[in-house]
């Protein structure tokens, strides 16, 4: 017999899609999992005078599934690349830069800010006004690279100093990026069982964030096939999990920002799903899947507010765009921001549930091309 919290998941980038590293796993925080390999079988359509069924046929067998967790900075940030399928724009810049105000410009030499993209957070250090420091988001890069114009009213003061400017930032890509998952299961005798799943690329990242509650969420995968093992396939041992605190939905939360100024409104609830439509590819001969196609990016989550008034309910019955843009920051001061540049609402309403209860805004938001930024989606991440 076993016991689920003897288990764990580990991971390993591939070099080589669906080709399973030997080594560099790493642990995963998670509450729960649903990754196996999914066996497909046909029941066999032969008539007999008997009546009886003569065969039942194994036709495919691809790895699939699933993960839960509550979330993290370090963990999130590991796993965003996979999930948004793009690599991380960075800048780690300390230098000579003027600050004016009331322009929201940042301005050093040319170059200095060549590879920060419109839409991106930028956060600031070692400036002395203490309300010019902090995370900004870009909203214009000059020719030569060499200033930025940030959202209006962000900074506080003119200044002239040094400063650290630092740029983690991930937006939906298209550069398919794979791991190996190997799943290890120990029974109460200490044996050790393992199921090892190839070419597994991420699908769908859910989070669900609540008043009052941790901010969970789900990443899902579609790979090639899985395989069981009595030794893990990494014989020097699996890397820690990142650790750090686990956000909620309350003290983790900053102001949720819409249309570049806090808004007024009072949400109950935000969820957000990234989904990557992936395919997985069968053809004669192979049980598992040969390769694993890519769909388009798709997000779409909800928004749950506090009826105040019809203006937010206008916004959704107009059609109108908005942006969303929000943070989640832990103890440490590491901090995941969220930026939608451009949402539309496909529904929403106000519904009276009930005596004693509150009247509530339920929304669905999708997620469109912002023709500025040029994305759907920007996640920063500062440590």
């Amino acid at each position: 017999m076993s016991d689920s919290n003897l288990a764990s998941l580990a991971y390993s980038g591939e070099t080589t899609f669906g080709t399973p590293p030997t080594d560099g796993y790493k642990l995963l925080r998670m509450t729960g999992e649903s990754i196996i390999t999914e066996k497909e079988a046909i029941t066999s359509d032969e008539i007999r005078s008997d009546r009886q069924i003569p065969d039942l046929a194994k036709v495919h067998n691809q790895a699939s599934g699933s993960m839960d967790f509550e979330l993290s900075v370090l963990q999130f940030d590991d796993l965003l690349q996979y999930a948004m399928q793009a690599d991380y724009d960075t800048l780690d810049f300390t230098g000579a830069i003027a600050v004016v105000a009331s322009s929201s410009t940042i301005t050093g030499a040319a170059g200095d800010f060549s590879t920060v993209k419109v839409g991106s957070g930028i956060k600031v250090s070692g400036l002395a006004d203490a309300l010019n420091n902090g995370v900004k988001r870009v909203v214009a890069v000059s020719g030569d690279g060499s200033e930025l114009t940030c959202v209006a009213g962000q900074f506080n003061s003119d200044e002239s100093d040094t400063a650290t400017i630092k740029v983690k930032s991930i937006r939906n890509g298209v550069t398919r990026k794979s791991m190996t998952i190997e799943k290890k299961i120990v029974d109460n005798t200490g044996g050790e069982f393992y199921q090892q799943f190839s070419g597994m690329v991420a699908d769908t990242l859910s989070l669900n964030i609540e008043s009052k509650a941790i901010i969970t969420g789900s990443l899902s995968f579609l790979g090639l096939t899985g395989v069981k093992a009595n030794t893990s396939i990494d014989s020097n041992g699996y890397a820690n999990a990142p650790v750090g605190d686990i956000l909620n939905g309350t003290s983790n939360m900053g102001t949720l920002a819409v249309d570049d100024a806090a808004s007024t409104e009072r949400f109950k609830t935000l969820t957000l799903e990234i989904a990557n439509n992936l395919r997985g590819k069968d053809a004669l001969s192979y049980e598992g899947n040969f390769d694993v196609g890519m769909g388009r990016c798709e997000i779409t989550g909800s928004l749950n507010a506090y009826f105040k008034n019809n203006d937010f309910l206008t916004k959704v019955d107009d059609h109108d765009d908005i942006s969303i843009d929000f943070t989640v920051t832990d103890s440490a001061g590491r901090t995941i921001s969220v930026y939608l540049p451009r949402i539309k609402f496909p529904s929403g309403s106000a519904s009276i549930e009930g005596i004693d209860s509150d009247v509530m805004v339920n929304t669905d938001i999708q997620a469109i091309l912002d023709p500025v930024t040029g994305t759907q989606i920007v996640f920063d991440i500062f440590e």
